[in-house]
């Protein structure tokens, strides 16, 4: 509005300089001087209001500009006064200054809003600029370390001297987990990465969470299953076998005393047929004590390129025999074809032989029988692998439990195979999860 008004005030204005200038130098033209001068007051008069016009305006906008950049939105311009056009100016001019202040007030709420978030974030939060300065960093952070003066990721060093080298290298998706030492207390730390684009500039965001007391809580539970399972199976083999002793001891024995004479060949067959118990027993003890060293005594991975279609095939081939006689169907879906994976050869050949047994073995007694694997990369460029079957699916209580040492629902199970499975999976920084549901199935998760 006020640029419409103007608009049309300068062309008057421009419009009846002209008109007066034209008549003045006419009445000059024919010698009259009087008219001549007399007509040069208003031309005067119209330059300097149309000096004032555009002047006064270029002034107050540069003004209005300049309170701007200031931040004082303080500023109000008079609405009433005389001039349509410096009205609608006025009013323009407030009404930006208003919104302007709206925005400003928006954005303040916003950023107190996500400050006050990550202040009172129990996980430590810190961003880090490309060149290494830190941005940000909530208090929970600054506890982690004990308050030490971080305004760079080398400040770290004052700390760990690994602890910037672990920052610098960790890659989006991959957590790590540091064990350090502040304030004499042991405190190990999970730490985790994301990048993010600020104008154009890549910002890496951290949080660091201690999970020590989780870790401890973790390993106590663990420790009590595995004790629990090794008094289990220590007591299945020693109790006969301390049974069938006592009962040889009584044989030969009588008040206490040893007693030959009475030996018959009832008693040499009863002795011949316990000690064989006692055998199969010890020899049951000793395969558990091999299980056991077997899972505690993994050797380092040598990592390879591996070509997991052919990969994957060599091994459904190698367990053809057992799929046909159980009349099951296998799908391999690999994208893409030619999906590389790095591991170690015989660890990871272990760990799908073990997963796809697993899965034969559960479809004994069903109808629909069939194993479907896919593998292909996630949005985190990792390698996963899908093995799912349509056998009888897993309890909910058996399977917070299949991951632990010895632990088997079957008759004949040894209890390692998929401890084996989750420590091999370890040893190769990946994961092994495992979603079931009774009756529909198990599908078990491979993550490199």
């Amino acid at each position: 509005m006020y640029t419409r008004n103007l608009y049309i005030e300068i062309p008057v204005l421009i419009i009846l300089l002209i008109t007066a200038v034209s008549l003045s130098a006419v009445f000059f033209y024919k010698g009259e001087l009087f008219y001549g001068f007399v007509l040069l007051l208003p031309v005067l008069i119209i330059v300097v209001l149309l000096f004032y016009v555009i002047n006064h305006t270029n002034r107050k906008i540069a003004f209005f500009f300049d309170s701007v950049c200031n931040e004082d939105l303080s500023l109000v311009f008079p609405e009433v006064i005389n001039g349509k056009a410096l009205q609608e100016l006025n009013r323009s001019l407030n009404r930006t200054n208003k919104l302007y202040a709206k925005m400003r007030e928006e954005s303040e709420t916003n950023e107190l809003f996500y400050k006050s978030l990550i202040n009172h974030a129990k996980t430590g939060l810190m961003a880090v600029n490309n060149e290494g300065r830190i941005m940000v960093i909530n208090p929970a952070m600054e506890s982690l370390f004990e308050y030490f003066i971080l305004s760079e990721i080398s400040d770290f060093s004052q700390i760990d001297p690994g602890i910037p080298d672990i920052f610098n290298r960790l890659e989006p998706g991959k957590p790590e987990i540091l064990s350090i030492i502040v304030d004499h207390k042991l405190q190990q730390l999970l730490i985790n990465k994301a990048i993010l684009s600020l104008k154009n500039n890549p910002v890496s965001i951290f949080s660091v969470e201690n999970i020590k007391n989780e870790l401890d809580n973790k390993e106590m539970e663990s420790w009590i299953r595995i004790i629990r399972v090794l008094n289990h199976e220590i007591a299945n083999a020693v109790t006969p076998i301390s049974s069938m002793s006592t009962t040889i001891r009584e044989l030969f024995h009588k008040d206490g005393q040893l007693y030959i004479d009475g030996i018959t060949e009832e008693i040499i067959s009863d002795t011949a047929d316990a000690l064989r118990n006692i055998d199969e027993h010890a020899q049951g003890l000793m395969r558990f004590v091999s299980s056991y060293r077997e899972l505690t005594h993994l050797p380092k991975p040598e990592y390879r390129h591996i070509q997991l279609t052919s990969f994957l095939r060599d091994e459904i081939n190698t367990l053809n025999n057992k799929l046909e006689k159980k009349d099951i169907e296998v799908s391999l879906q690999i994208d893409p074809e030619e999906l590389l994976l790095l591991a170690d050869p015989g660890l990871i050949q272990r760990v799908f032989s073990n997963i796809i047994l697993n899965a034969i073995q559960s479809m004994e007694n069903c109808t629909l029988k069939r194993i479907n694997i896919s593998a292909g990369t996630d949005l985190h460029n990792r390698t996963f692998v899908k093995i799912a079957d349509t056998g009888e699916g897993i309890r909910a209580d058996h399977l917070e439990q299949v991951f632990v040492p010895f632990f088997s629902t079957k008759e004949e199970g040894s209890g390692i195979g998929l401890s084996l499975c989750r420590q091999i999976m370890q040893l190769h920084n990946g994961d092994i999860s495992i979603v079931s549901e009774p009756g529909k199935g198990t599908e078990v998760s491979l993550l490199f």
